[in-house]
């Protein structure tokens, strides 16, 4: 409760400004919370112009509580949440209305007021995946076609946009607001299983920026020591390495992420194009089929694969920071690490935001665009330390129970990474084909060959040639 009044505090200051200076700085001395430093200031009687009034968002009922108005809640990202509608509210006239969506009918009913000539909602948070395919149909505003949307402000996830922009194209903007840390990839481990084995803990390596896939093959081969000597081993008995939940298609794809592979290269400002040399891509392919294949990794997945590390039958598994909701009760002692690096040299961690991450974005049919515009630059300003911090304190109060596992928090939180290959793919068929299909192809299927048809290769030209202008 300390640390959310102390968030609220600053929450107060920061909005009250909108009343007392013609400027809207950053109360973090120009930092995000990523680190990225600015100086940037909002010019606030030219947004109250435009704002004033209801602004509705859509969102899923399931993501109705990063912007609660239930004033009976006591879970700390609605109060947080609450604290801030109200002080929108009261110092810049700004009222939230939420309207309750569903994200497999947001398509069609965009699609259905679009037609009609009606507002569908004035801004959307929705997951990453549903909003590509909503730009794949051409439903979104291109946010950097706004002169009110500056990237380079102080109170915007500077990294998340650009990583997320094509040429001089922005279709949907992570923040804290969002609350997307719940959807980025870890590893979660069995303390008493690791330390059986006489190993250190591996959140020191991670600390000190020594934890590749190496390490953590060599901790999973220990752990699995009696299914590394048989010929047979039973799913049923027998202690594993590591899993996931899905070592179909997302784990090879994690994997992939965690190495910070980048096959578009910077897409911001620039054409979106392959940029990455093949040979390397094979190269990177083949290494990572040796962690993927080991003989260390539970053949099943889905929920007997999680049963299997809640059980203590597994050292580690691999999958979203939100299930740790799902470890609570298991009465065994775990943590968390970042993905492990590709190799030490790798400069930082990626912790992989999945598309089912929720993202902020305007419909290409708002009523206003430009005050849809101007209400998410205050959105964003208004959320940028407390919900991170609401985020934070809702882990460290729920579900740790050791201090290692809040460093690690940390650490994963600072070094999330947003692959725009991988949230694009997600909706755009035409980027999958050149990226996520071949990445997960290449990693899981012996055989396999970082490869991809001519005709592939030109539909994804001439189609982001067309959709990041």
């Amino acid at each position: 409760m300390a640390a959310l009044f102390a968030s609220l505090l600053l929450l107060c200051a920061f909005i009250a400004s909108c009343e007392n200076v013609s400027l809207l700085e950053d109360a973090s001395s120009g930092t995000y919370s990523d680190g990225v430093s600015d100086t940037t200031s909002v010019d606030v009687e030219s947004l109250l112009k435009y704002i004033g009034g209801e602004i509705t968002i859509a969102v899923p009922e399931s993501q109705q509580l990063a912007f609660s108005t239930n004033p009976n809640t006591d879970d700390i990202i609605g109060l947080t949440s609450m604290a801030r509608n109200d002080l929108l509210a009261e110092k810049c006239g700004l009222e939230l209305k939420i309207k309750t969506v569903s994200a497999e009918n947001v398509l069609t009913e965009l699609d259905a007021a679009q037609k009609a000539g009606l507002n569908y909602a004035d801004i959307l948070c929705l997951p990453a995946k549903t909003l590509s395919a909503l730009a794949d149909g051409g439903y979104l505003f291109n946010l950097l076609s706004s002169p009110d949307f500056k990237l380079d402000s102080n109170y915007i996830n500077t990294t998340a946009a650009k990583e997320m922009a094509g040429n001089k194209t922005l279709y949907m903007l992570f923040d804290n607001a969002t609350l997307f840390y719940d959807e980025t990839w870890v590893v979660f481990y069995d303390k008493q299983l690791v330390s059986g084995t006489g190993l250190a803990d591996p959140a020191k390596l991670a600390a000190s920026g020594q934890w590749t896939w190496d390490e953590f093959i060599k901790y999973s081969e220990a752990v699995a020591q009696k299914v590394m000597s048989k010929g047979s081993p039973d799913t049923a008995t027998d202690v594993f390495g590591f899993s996931s939940y899905n070592n179909t298609a997302d784990l090879p794809l994690a994997i992939w992420e965690s190495c910070g592979i980048p096959l578009f290269g910077e897409t911001y400002g620039g054409p979106v194009t392959l940029k990455a040399d093949a040979a390397v891509l094979k190269n990177s392919a083949k290494e990572l089929q040796n962690i993927y294949f080991h003989k260390s990794r539970f053949p099943l997945q889905g929920e007997e694969a999680a049963a299997a590390f809640k059980k203590g039958r597994m050292g580690f598994f691999i999958y979203k920071l939100g299930f740790s909701a799902a470890l609570v009760e298991t009465g065994r002692d775990w943590g968390i690490l970042p993905l492990p690096k590709y190799s030490a040299d790798q400069n930082g961690y990626r912790s992989y935001v999945d598309p089912n991450a929720y993202a902020f974005a305007i419909p290409a049919n708002a009523a206003n665009p430009q005050r849809s515009i101007l209400a998410l630059n205050m959105l964003c300003a208004a959320s940028k330390d407390t919900m991170r911090k609401a985020v934070y304190d809702k882990y460290v109060n729920l579900y740790f129970t050791n201090n290692a596992a809040t460093v690690m928090l940390n650490t994963i939180m600072d070094s999330v990474y947003f692959d725009f290959a991988a949230i694009h793919a997600s909706g755009m068929p035409a980027i999958a084909n050149v990226s996520t299909n071949v990445v997960i192809d290449a990693v899981s299927k012996k055989g396999s060959d970082f490869s991809f048809t001519n005709e592939a290769l030109s539909a994804f030209e001439k189609y982001a040639s067309e959709k990041f202008k």
